[in-house]
């Protein structure tokens, strides 16, 4: 691990503290990541930095430069750019993250926390199989969640065709073992004279009676229901919010690749903001036109931190041919001049991509 300036452990305790976590949580995803070494670079995609932010999350989160840039900071100013991305993620989990596995989960597949066992912290919650019957991901097929699986399989600590919850524990316990954690560890604490907490402590305040399996059976009972409302929800706000169409312009190496993402990214988008979407090409060009009821500024900014971070999803799940990039261009209230694609082109257009894997 390369030495820190004094100046770097005291902006992550000043982070943590705004963003309610623990420092040791973000060092301890950060020794994973990059082993604490702001110049750290994948070639595979080009990851870059303490955390290995992906060219495509750093332009979604405003970086005006180049990857190669973006290692050319310092871990302390990297850290302004942690921070953007932890609060970005925070409404994923429904608040600040509670472990270094839980935010370790924000940087492997966001869409993740939003399963219950992740929230809960149950070690046993799967989140992404090798051979899934049914996706343990909402809006993600199964052959996608088996893609993500198998560019991530050092993180299967079992080898169990699984990458679950506790699989992200162990790999973080292990990590936080190391040489490297150790030193940065000692380093936050002679330089801020900060003590590391137990594990149960957090930065807010919690109730520490455990909920009896009833409650949690009721409360498991009651988001079921919620789920199960939001096709009425979407119609009420469809009658109530304005009408918004947002033009989504769909940039790749090639057209299959392009219809490929758009694919995916349609069924996130009616998922994750109730919208209706459609695909739109003219045999080169493609696009994605997102209808969305809601406040116009609001929906576009939502629409393309979808579109942005589902893009930097995609390049990382598709390392095994390369990592795919993918950009994207949101465009307020345009609607598309190109033909809608229909379901049986756009699966056949999946089954060509699906044969790169082969």
């Amino acid at each position: 691990m390369p030495v820190m300036d004094p100046s770097f452990y005291k902006k992550l305790l000043e982070v943590s503290n705004e963003v309610q976590m623990k420092p040791e949580d973000l060092l301890n995803v950060m020794a994973v990541e990059s082993g604490i070494d702001p110049t750290a670079h994948n070639q595979n995609g080009n990851a870059s930095g303490l955390i290995q932010f992906m060219p495509s999350t750093l332009k979604s989160m405003g970086f005006k430069g180049t990857h190669t840039d973006f290692r050319g900071l310092s871990a302390t100013e990297q850290l302004d750019w942690v921070k953007k991305y932890i609060t970005d993620n925070m409404k994923y989990n429904g608040g600040p993250f509670t472990s270094a596995a839980q935010y370790y989960v924000a940087n492997f597949l966001p869409i993740a926390l939003k399963l219950h066992g992740i929230k809960n912290g149950d070690p046993n919650t799967i989140i992404v199989s090798k051979n899934p019957k049914q996706s343990h991901l909402p809006g993600v097929s199964p052959k996608l969640e088996s893609i993500y699986y198998n560019a991530n399989t050092g993180l299967d600590a079992d080898k169990d065709g699984n990458i679950t919850f506790g699989d992200i524990q162990s790999t973080l316990n292990r990590v936080a073992g190391g040489k490297n954690f150790r030193e940065a560890l000692a380093q936050l604490q002679n330089t801020t004279g900060y003590k590391p907490r137990a594990n149960n402590q957090s930065m807010m305040a919690h109730n520490t009676s455990k909920p009896s399996d009833d409650v949690l059976s009721l409360l498991d009972k009651y988001l079921q229901q919620i789920t199960a409302s939001d096709s009425s929800n979407k119609g009420l706000y469809q009658k109530l919010l304005p009408n918004n169409d947002i033009l989504i312009k769909i940039t790749a190496n090639t057209n299959t690749d392009a219809i490929e993402f758009s694919r995916i990214l349609t069924s996130a988008l009616d998922e994750e903001l109730l919208s209706r979407s459609f695909i739109h090409t003219n045999g080169d060009l493609v696009e994605v036109q997102c209808k969305i009821h809601g406040p116009s500024e609001e929906c576009l900014g939502a629409v393309s931190k979808v579109a942005s971070s589902l893009a930097s999803a995609f390049e990382v799940a598709t390392k095994k041919i390369g990592g795919i990039r993918v950009m994207t261009d949101c465009i307020m209230n345009k609607k598309s001049s190109y033909n809608e694609i229909d379901l049986n082109t756009a699966n056949y257009q999946y089954r060509k991509f699906m044969l790169k894997f082969v």
